[in-house]
């Protein structure tokens, strides 16, 4: 998968674990998930983007190794039932959960 449109998933309202893993895309929209009511698991790893945008409440689990992000401030998140994010072999340093303002 190189690109997903802005509406690729508007229609899937039941998903609840998305695996994008390992697809060469880079940019996701930042409304890709938005319409994703359900969504509890969210794997972008091995995948070429450098930002993300994420306002899903349910997101229990994000997985963002091996991404091309190198900056917290280009990972946006309003997941308040986060209790997992996997950022490992990625060049992203936190010190505590609040430099995701999550």
């Amino acid at each position: 998968i190189y690109l997903i449109k802005q509406n690729t998933f508007h229609c899937l309202t039941n998903l609840t674990f998305i695996n994008l893993q390992a697809n060469p895309f880079y940019f996701l929209y930042n409304e890709t998930f938005s319409n994703l009511t359900k969504l509890q698991a969210l794997d972008l790893s091995h995948t070429k983007i450098t930002s993300l945008f994420l306002a899903t409440t349910d997101v229990h689990e994000l997985y963002l190794s091996h991404t091309e992000i190198f900056d917290v401030r280009s990972i946006e998140l309003y997941l308040p039932n986060l209790t997992l994010i996997d950022i490992s072999n990625t060049h992203v340093i936190l010190k505590s959960r609040q430099d995701l303002d999550v």
